[in-house]
């Protein structure tokens, strides 16, 4: 469960979630959909998220007239939503200084040490032996490669940690290799395939553009991930 749910329970309320297809970018119509979208959230006393806002928070300039009207309209509109808002992005240093300050409170997620890694997984772990307590079994080796520094060390953020599993899961389910109660494995051998072929892939990716993931948003001066406040 992350923040955005957290604050919707604690607070007894519904979590109303948007993305950049229900609210639209075309200019003419994002201050009207917006504000549409906006009363339905008051009406349901609902907190709002608004995922990946990149598109309607990137800093204006003289050149691009549609981006400069797209934002106007989104910031219009944000000017008069008194509720719970949410807004979510991984190009803080793309944003329009207008948004700064607008928005009140700006929370910093720094990269997972290996700790909270190790902790990403194993909830993970968790949530399908709950879920599918009768269907699929973590095997041992599987568990212990989940425990060990090879896997603790690999700096995945937790959408990869999410993408990584699901889709081991996936596997195993086709293989459909089962324990003497009937139960599908999830082994080590399955989590291992997933990791070292995203690895790889990553790997190319850093290699073609000569940087990591974060030396590339640093040089486009997106975010820092080495901050530490």
């Amino acid at each position: 469960m992350d923040h955005k749910e957290c604050i919707a329970e604690y607070t007894k309320r519904p979590l109303m979630i948007l993305t950049s297809s229900d609210i639209g970018t075309d200019p003419s119509f994002i201050e009207l959909n917006l504000t549409k979208h906006f009363k339905t959230a008051t009406s349901w006393g609902a907190v709002l998220l608004i995922d990946e806002a990149d598109v309607f928070m990137e800093r204006r300039g003289s050149a691009d007239l549609v981006r400069n009207s797209l934002v106007a309209g989104f910031l219009r509109a944000l000017e008069f939503y008194e509720g719970i808002l949410f807004l979510t992005t991984n190009r803080v240093g793309a944003f329009d200084d207008a948004f700064i300050s607008r928005v009140h409170i700006k929370l910093y997620y720094p990269d997972f040490g290996d700790t909270e890694r190790q902790k990403v997984w194993n909830t993970f772990v968790k949530k399908l032996s709950r879920e599918r307590e009768n269907y699929m079994r973590v095997t041992i080796d599987a568990k212990e490669y989940i425990e060990s520094k090879q896997l603790r060390e690999i700096p995945w953020n937790g959408r990869e940690i999410r993408n990584a599993f699901q889709t081991a899961v996936s596997l195993a389910e086709y293989e459909n290799k089962k324990d003497s109660e009937g139960n599908i494995m999830l082994t080590e051998e399955h989590l291992k395939s997933v990791v070292e072929l995203s690895k790889d892939f990553k790997n190319y990716l850093d290699k073609l553009h000569l940087a990591d993931e974060s030396k590339r948003a640093l040089a486009r001066k997106e975010r820092l991930d080495t901050y530490v406040s």
